[in-house]
């Protein structure tokens, strides 16, 4: 059965749920402290961005994630509950370490401050973070889970991540370091979150989302502790940054802007998961898949994410040559995929349907011209040699669907891409032929990626001469590879 992963939604609207006594995702108390959640919008010359803040320490004033308001023109905080807006006339003191600022509203709107816990949380209890992720235009819950650890919750970001890591992360930006220190959240946190309370069940704050790091694209979360830092932010004299940030775009939400250009653009949503979390945008199937939206990401942030595995990686030339008007780079978005089982993490262009096979344990996606195909398998063996059996024999399924040149059919997964002592495989081919049904000219690619007993692989087959495709359909395509070659891969723990 063929089934699209359908998209669901559900909206909290806070003022209404409060007057009708609707039972949601959050006690009583944290919705009660959502009343000082706000949205803080961003004036950038590269666009608007749009974070989370709250009401502390007094009325008036705001407190959100540095890096969503560093080097703003205007800063514009809005109140669902008033409903009204406000500016920021100073940014009265900023905590680098933290990543933390503090503002002066021009207007209170009537929010009183909310508390905060002034010690550390057992991190096993309940959590809400409310908040406006991606954008969203009324205020989201999500239940947050933290990791603890074997030594205890707390720790820094500099013990919680690999050097590696580090070093992409702190490539163009300096704060917060690699000192501060985290709670680590094991829920996904979207961009726009950044800057949201996370409310114990007493409705005190325990820690601020902040940021993350990319593996599959799906992010790796922390979150400032309140105990740690809230207290000195006040006083603090740390240089105020001037420029804005490097992490804007990936941990602060932008809105795409849709249907410009001439080019195709996704519609954002929400869903509700099992757990009475709320995503956005996200799509939930009705059935066994477990493929859920966890985030979107810019054409622009792609590439930006291929520069830095590879500067010179000349596939980035040729989507940048494909491009017909620069503003695409914001405009165009792809949809992230995460299957919850699995950690694995898959990417679509936002407008493009994505469907799941219930037979074969397969999701798809085709364009509307039916030139570009793209399909992602996620199956799970009994052990690693078992896997890459089902990985080869997935590999020689789809291989058939084209007569291959010469010296150019598909075969399997070579030997020297078998990490066996690792029990992980990363393997990749490119291959050219004729469609048997069309006879005309086709490419495909595959990758496949092997860690211990789960097999994740992503193809994208595209028939017909690149030359005779419009500007939009060569884009198209192009980004289908980029999803199947750079944003299909398991998450980094």
């Amino acid at each position: 059965m063929i089934r699209l992963i359908a998209q669901t939604g559900r909206r909290v609207a806070l003022v209404a749920a409060m007057i009708l006594g609707a039972a949601g995702a959050a006690g009583a108390s944290d919705r009660d402290s959502a009343l000082s959640v706000v949205q803080v919008r961003c004036t950038l010359a590269s666009g608007e961005m749009k974070a989370t803040g709250f009401v502390w320490p007094k009325a008036g004033q705001i407190v959100t994630a540095l890096h969503a308001v560093a080097g703003c023109a205007e800063i514009v905080v809005y109140s669902e509950v008033t409903p009204a807006e406000t500016v920021a006339t100073d940014l009265i003191s900023v905590d680098l370490e933290a990543d933390l600022a503090l503002l002066q509203l021009k207007d209170d709107m009537g929010l009183p401050p909310v508390p905060y816990a002034t010690e550390p949380p057992d991190t096993r209890g309940n959590f809400v973070a409310w908040g406006y992720p991606h954008a969203a235009e009324e205020m989201i819950d999500l239940k947050v889970q933290f990791g603890g650890g074997l030594k205890g919750g707390v720790t820094t970001i500099g013990s919680a991540f690999a050097s590696r890591e580090l070093n992409e992360l702190f490539r163009s930006q300096d704060y917060p370091g690699r000192d501060t220190k985290i709670l680590r959240v094991t829920t996904t946190i979207q961009p726009g979150h950044s800057g949201a309370p996370i409310f114990d069940e007493n409705g005190g704050v325990v820690a601020i989302a902040d940021g993350g790091l990319l593996g599959g694209w799906r992010t790796i979360n922390w979150s400032i502790p309140a105990y740690v830092y809230l207290p000195g932010l006040p006083a603090s004299t740390d240089p105020i940054p001037k420029e804005a940030s490097s992490w804007a775009g990936l941990y602060s939400a932008v809105t795409p802007r849709a249907d410009r250009h001439n080019a195709p653009a996704g519609v954002a949503g929400q869903a509700a998961p099992d757990d009475g979390s709320v995503r956005q945008p996200a799509n939930t199937s009705d059935g066994d898949s477990d493929l859920q939206i966890v985030r979107q990401i810019t054409l622009g942030q792609a590439l930006d994410y291929m520069r830095s595995q590879n500067e010179t990686d000349p596939f980035i030339e040729e989507v940048e040559a494909a491009l017909w008007d620069w503003r695409l780079l914001d405009d165009v978005v792809f949809d992230v995929y995460e299957d919850r089982l699995s950690g694995a993490t898959v990417a679509v262009p936002s407008w493009m349907p994505l469907y799941w096979d219930d037979e074969t344990g397969i999701a798809y996606a085709v364009n509307d011209s039916g030139s570009a195909h793209m399909e992602i398998a996620v199956f799970v063996g009994e052990d690693f040699y078992d896997t890459v059996a089902m990985a080869n024999d997935y590999g020689f399924e789809i291989s058939g669907w084209a007569d291959w040149y010469d010296n150019d059919a598909p075969g399997g997964i070579s030997d020297d891409a078998i990490y066996a002592e690792d029990q992980f495989v990363a393997y990749a081919d490119f291959h050219h032929g004729d469609d048997k049904e069309t006879g005309l000219y086709s490419t495909l690619m595959r990758m496949f990626t092997v860690s211990e007993d789960v097999f994740l692989g992503s193809s994208v087959y595209i028939i017909g001469d690149p030359e005779d495709r419009s500007d939009a359909e060569r884009l198209e395509e192009l980004m289908m590879m980029i999803s199947g070659e750079y944003l299909t891969e398991f998450a980094v723990f």
